[in-house]
């Protein structure tokens, strides 16, 4: 009874102090209490023009409240943080639904007026190129011609490495690369929670390692260490309370896919850990408050030959559920 109430307990603590980190820096009450907070409300506006426009059909005159509110938004970040790419990405999404809506006279009218007055306040705004912003068609023969040959192949392939090519290190050019396809993961609307920590430094590799418990017998040999986090500040809502580590999966996912398309190793160290852990890695790493940790990933060459485990999965009537019975 005694070891029950004990593990209650220190379930229960563990949650607050989730809870607390939650509430202390993801803008449920003042969203426009931080930069990055700030920053993030200006990706998911921008991102609400986008989609809209990414309609099959839209309607008419979408978005005219929300795109004056972004470019007094927009105002008052640059006054104080200036322009940063958070700016570009909200000022080049106006651009382009303004151009969209060149037929609406009323649309226009009011939004060209918002929009001059923030062009002559900040003139520089008017040598932005808005070429990675706003829609572009994608072409299904694109997809087909750049797929993977073997998908199955490609994705079974990619399997947890114990064994690194010893001595070797890897390239901060492929970290650098698959980092970059790494911020082509899903978010929610486009806020991109996901942060990468990389350490190529054997020794603080080794004390990142000490604290983490399942990398006995390898974690010795890789030749980069990542923490992968995600930042509370970009989510605004209760409902967004497990987001992090939704996003974080996603983004961390990603990373180790693009390591494994660049032929280098990766392996994922769990961060299922207590409280007292996590304060403590916190504290090693000098981790920013507004950050969860989502887990460790270590990183290496490949030989040309190693040793893998199977991991056999489970069978796919478990785990594939198609059309199934809806309540009344």
């Amino acid at each position: 009874m005694i070891s029950r109430l004990k593990i209650i307990l220190v379930t229960l603590l563990a949650y607050s102090y989730d809870f607390f980190r939650f509430i202390r820096f993801a803008h449920i009450f003042t969203p426009t209490s931080r930069q990055s907070t700030r920053s993030a409300h200006i990706y998911r506006i921008s991102h609400a023009l986008e989609k809209g426009m990414a309609l099959r059909e839209p309607r008419p005159g979408f978005g005219r409240e929300k795109t004056i509110a972004l470019l007094k938004f927009i105002d008052q970040y640059i006054a104080l943080y200036g322009i940063d790419r958070s700016v570009i990405v909200g000022y080049c999404s106006i651009k382009k639904l303004h151009a969209f809506h060149n037929q609406d006279q009323v649309w226009c009218t009011t939004v060209a007026e918002e929009l001059g007055r923030l062009e002559q306040e900040y003139p520089q705004l008017l040598a932005i190129k808005c070429d990675d912003v706003g829609n572009r068609i994608l072409k299904l023969s694109d997809i087909s011609q750049n797929a993977p040959v073997d998908p199955e192949r490609f994705f079974n392939d990619r399997c947890s490495v114990r064994q690194f090519k010893k001595a070797a290190q890897v390239p901060e050019e492929l970290l650098q690369r698959a980092a970059k396809i790494a911020q082509k993961a899903p978010s929610v609307c486009n806020r991109q929670s996901g942060r990468l920590h990389l350490y190529t430094d054997k020794q603080k590799i080794e004390r990142i390692l000490k604290l983490q418990d399942g990398n006995t017998g390898f974690g010795n040999e890789c030749g980069a260490l990542a923490v992968i986090t995600a930042d509370l500040s970009c989510f605004y809502k209760v409902g967004e309370r497990n987001q992090a580590f939704v996003d974080g999966g996603l983004f961390a996912m990603t990373f180790a896919y693009a390591l494994h398309a660049l032929s280098v190793g990766t392996c994922f160290l769990n961060w299922s850990m207590g409280m007292r852990s996590d304060l403590r890695m916190r504290e090693l790493l000098k981790l920013p408050e507004n950050e969860v940790i989502i887990t460790l990933l270590a990183i290496g060459a490949l030989d040309d030959e190693f040793v893998v485990a199977r991991s056999p999965r489970r069978e796919l009537a478990e785990v594939y559920h198609l059309n199934e019975e809806l309540n009344a």
